[in-house]
């Protein structure tokens, strides 16, 4: 019996495609790893909820919104690196890619000091308190901890693009574990904090910081010390690979900048018009739910770079059949986002407290958005790998200008649910139009060089 199962298996491994079981082996890697991570990452919540308090808790959600806003502007040559890689890879040209990696590490660091620098001189004049809604911190105080979180951000930011690397070389559980050791020294130094200190925005900014810096500088130290051939220097530093970067990069930018427009505004207008204490709710409801995103992105992500050696090596057939697999794949995960609508309340309850209170209203949009960002996650991994991107970032342009108006229209009739209502609405566009394009340039056997021209 266990002679004809081995046969079995290896008959299945040796007739399958070797993509195919590459994404299988990355996600079966990945899955434990990711299911740690996301454990630890509920136990962080209520941790510093406790610790900061609602109305703390507001602020520093709404800070790491807004200082997220700095990592557009690598102007997409993190996500440009991701597929120039994958390429130079898929062609067997290390050297190339070397190239590419070099270029990438060299100006993304240059940006990062330049951005530290000049907002460091600008925060000097702005009124942090105004911005954050809140009076219970200083300007001077709330100033330092932005400066803080700012600082370990830009590191992770030129230290983070190892996972760009991993993802070009299809080894994406990697990066998951990447994920899972963040949380877990998070977990690990915001615990330690909270036995010997309470409500402390500072310290918080220092252990928020360190683990992430320090798990992604154990993925670089671990991966060139492997791959010698592809260490990034000054003198494989190409100027005009930066322009090759940001060829492809200057769309992904576009579609970066209105993500992050539309992702962490919301915060940003929930704390100005309502107040920070009310970020709480929105944001540990909105993690709920998110879970249900990282559950399909665990599948869905490591399919990018796959889908970009599928389609340089022309097999569309291997594209449309996983195309398929993984529109079938929506229908039980939207059950899963069912069945957490009706039991979500239930839910934060025993994970936070009594003190989170959700309005029904709230818990149906998110729902819904998180459907809606599935759908649209499914077709954008397709079209990022095949590098047909330029209609998303017109899309992306219309979202994000439509975005905030909407939002504060709707947060001004419905409260917080409005601005989630608003977000579901502007990224609706993109839910229409995405699946037609892919079904133009993969599943379509007729030529369309006038669409060519125009979706690309």
């Amino acid at each position: 019996m266990v002679r004809i199962i081995e046969k079995l298996k290896l008959l299945h491994i040796t007739s399958s495609n070797p993509r195919t079981l590459n994404h299988f082996n990355q996600v079966k890697g990945s899955f434990v790893f990711k299911s740690f991570a996301v454990l630890i990452s509920f136990l962080i919540v209520p941790l510093m909820v406790n610790y900061l308090g609602i109305e703390k808790y507001g602020i520093w959600s709404t800070m790491l919104s807004l200082v997220s806003w700095t990592l557009f502007f690598d102007f997409g040559l993190a996500n440009g690196t991701r597929n120039k890689v994958a390429e130079a890879f898929a062609n067997n040209d290390s050297y190339l890619a070397r190239i590419y990696i070099s270029t990438s590490y060299i100006s993304i660091t240059v940006i990062s000091i330049t951005l530290f620098s000049g907002i460091s001189i600008a925060s000097i004049w702005i009124d942090w308190q105004n911005i954050f809604n809140t009076v219970i911190l200083t300007s001077k105080e709330l100033r330092f901890i932005v400066l803080i979180v700012l600082f370990c951000v830009l590191i992770n930011f030129i230290l983070s693009i190892i996972n760009q690397i991993f993802h070009s070389i299809q080894k994406t559980s990697f990066v998951v574990f990447g994920q899972f050791f963040t949380n877990l020294l998070s977990f690990i130094f915001i615990y330690l904090l909270s036995q010997f200190s309470c409500g402390k925005m500072n310290y918080l900014a220092v252990f928020y910081g360190f683990p992430i810096i320090l798990s992604s500088l154990t993925l670089n130290i671990a991966y060139f010390k492997k791959n010698l051939n592809l260490i990034p220097g000054i003198k494989f530093f190409y100027i005009s690979k930066v322009k090759d970067l940001l060829g492809l990069g200057a769309k992904f930018f576009i579609i970066q900048l209105a993500v992050l427009v539309i992702f962490t505004s919301d915060k940003i207008i929930i704390t100005q018009i309502l107040g920070p204490e009310h970020v709480t709710p929105y944001d540990i409801t909105v993690k709920l739910f998110y879970f249900i995103i990282i559950l399909h992105s665990l599948i869905n992500e490591p399919l990018w770079s796959a889908y970009t050696d599928a389609y340089i090596k022309n097999d569309l057939k291997w594209i449309r059949k996983t195309c398929i697999k993984m529109t079938l794949f929506l229908f039980p995960i939207s059950i899963i986002i069912l069945i957490f609508v009706f039991t979500s309340e239930f839910i934060i309850r025993l994970w936070v407290g009594p003190q989170i209170i959700i309005s029904d209203f709230l818990k149906y949009c998110i729902g819904l958005f998180t459907i809606v960002s599935i759908w649209n996650n499914t077709w954008g991994i397709i079209l990022s790998g095949i590098g047909k991107i330029r209609l998303g970032a017109y899309c992306s342009i219309v979202t994000g200008v439509i975005n905030i108006p909407l939002s504060i229209y709707f947060a001004d009739k419905f409260g917080t649910s409005g601005v989630i209502l608003g977000t579901i609405c502007s990224i609706s566009i993109s839910a229409i139009l995405s699946p037609i394009q892919v079904w133009c340039f993969i599943f379509s056997k007729k030529q369309l060089p006038t669409l060519e021209k125009i979706l690309c």
